[in-house]
């Protein structure tokens, strides 16, 4: 009977380790700013530019559009209005909680590695604009912020 318990106690003991360390990692993910991209492999909304740009290309410093941006800015200019500006109203417009929910699905879906069709300008510059809100720095950082004005 001793040995049993004996045997029980040392499957615990490893067991608590193995959950000690993965708790570690997931700590060390969330303080070096890629928790999500550790959940979420694929995952372009919340994660870090330079995060986005190793992913896809491998290299961090490299000067490239991520993906989501890229198809959702073709979408923008391949239906321009008449006079081939994209309306201000697009940007301005409030949400109506309808469409938050359906940029949320939709969001999650991209970050899920899934293709979405973009069938307005709308919803085009919806995600746009969230996936800019959701950048954990400001795409203006804070450093250059003087510069700008």
């Amino acid at each position: 009977m001793l040995k049993d318990g004996a045997r029980v106690g040392n499957m615990l003991a490893s067991a608590t380790d193995s959950i000690s360390s993965a708790a570690s990692q997931v700590g060390t993910a969330a303080r070096s700013r890629n928790a999500k991209i550790l959940l979420r492999p694929l995952a372009s909304f919340g994660v870090p530019l330079d995060l986005i740009a190793k992913r896809d290309c491998g290299d961090e410093n490299a000067e490239r559009t991520p993906a989501v941006v890229d198809k959702l800015l073709s979408f923008l200019e391949s239906n321009r209005g008449v006079d081939g500006e994209i309306p201000l109203e697009f940007i301005t417009r409030p949400r109506a909680a309808e469409d938050r929910d359906k940029l949320s699905a939709l969001r999650d879906e991209i970050d899920q590695g899934k293709e979405v069709s973009v069938e307005d300008a709308w919803t085009a510059v919806g995600l746009l604009r969230l996936f800019l809100l959701d950048l954990p720095t400001p795409l203006l950082t804070h450093a250059l912020y003087d510069d700008f004005l």
